[in-house]
């Protein structure tokens, strides 16, 4: 089954009908996402695609991840893939999102919380590309909320890193310093 899916990866370019025909099959067949958390983990040439079709899965069906979330933890942790870096930041920001949410049965455990915490902000401090940055900024602002000390250390990093970068980074760190400063 490897073998298949690693193929149906290598398949997989831009265009939109070959995307939804993976998530597709990784919608049905579970077992498909098992593998394709196993090859994000590699580091390999599909590492990047299975990563992308993870983040497709996850906006589909975000439920599909949950029983996944300590994959997607370790992931975050390990790679030096921008590609994987910048598609775990979103689902993560996704299931702090869905976290947060009122009547959501989601709950993370303690110890996830402090991994993403500590995953966030040390793709704030390093030189990752601003989309990784920019979820991690998502991610913080909210958990926030539970831990006060995120707020004064995310506020100080991103006041200190916004001259040396992106547009898009200071747009995004403005709004978050804003609300930093509204609580």
């Amino acid at each position: 089954m490897e073998a298949l899916l690693k193929k149906e990866l290598e398949q997989v370019n831009t265009r939109p009908e070959n995307r939804k025909n993976l998530l597709r099959k990784l919608l049905n067949k579970p077992d498909f996402f098992t593998e394709i958390l196993q090859l994000a983990d590699t580091g390999n040439k599909l590492a990047p695609k299975a990563a992308r079709a993870i983040e497709l899965v996850s906006i589909e069906r975000i439920s599909c991840i949950i029983p996944h979330v300590d994959s997607v933890i370790v992931i975050s942790k390990k790679s030096r893939n921008d590609s994987v870096i910048r598609a775990m930041a979103k689902i993560l920001e996704m299931l702090i999102s869905l976290h947060y949410k009122k009547n959501n049965p989601f709950q993370f455990q303690e110890s996830q919380l402090q991994a993403i915490v500590e995953i966030c902000f040390d793709w704030l401090i390093s030189p990752q590309k601003t989309a990784a940055q920019v979820y991690s900024m998502g991610c913080l602002i909210e958990l926030g909320k539970d831990y006060s000390w995120i707020y004064p250390e995310l506020s100080s990093i991103l006041k200190n890193n916004y001259a040396k970068n992106s547009a898009g980074y200071k747009a995004r760190a403005r709004k978050v310093i804003q609300q930093i400063e509204k609580q």
